[in-house]
């Protein structure tokens, strides 16, 4: 889901298929964003709260795609411990 899928770009408006961050001269960074996210390593991927937010994302996609994969409903709550 987020490594290959354009992202819409919050700025520009332009869909962005490598990180979403831009220079100051408003080009895109084009580096390749960080599995989970939106951003590289070097626009703020490698802070410990955007690793657990992709870990917490990539978490959900795979359960989406196993839920699917039996046909199971795909209503997955965000919330852990609760039904």
């Amino acid at each position: 889901m987020w490594d290959d899928d354009p992202i819409p770009c919050d700025k520009c408006g332009t869909p962005h298929a490598r990180c979403t961050a831009h220079t100051r001269r408003g080009a895109h960074c084009g580096q390749p964003r960080m599995a989970g996210q939106r951003v590289c390593r070097l626009h703020g991927g490698k802070s410990p709260q955007a690793l657990a937010g992709a870990e917490r994302r990539q978490g959900e996609e795979r359960a989406r795609r196993a839920l699917g994969s039996f046909g199971a409903p795909a209503g997955v709550s965000r919330t852990p411990g609760r039904c």
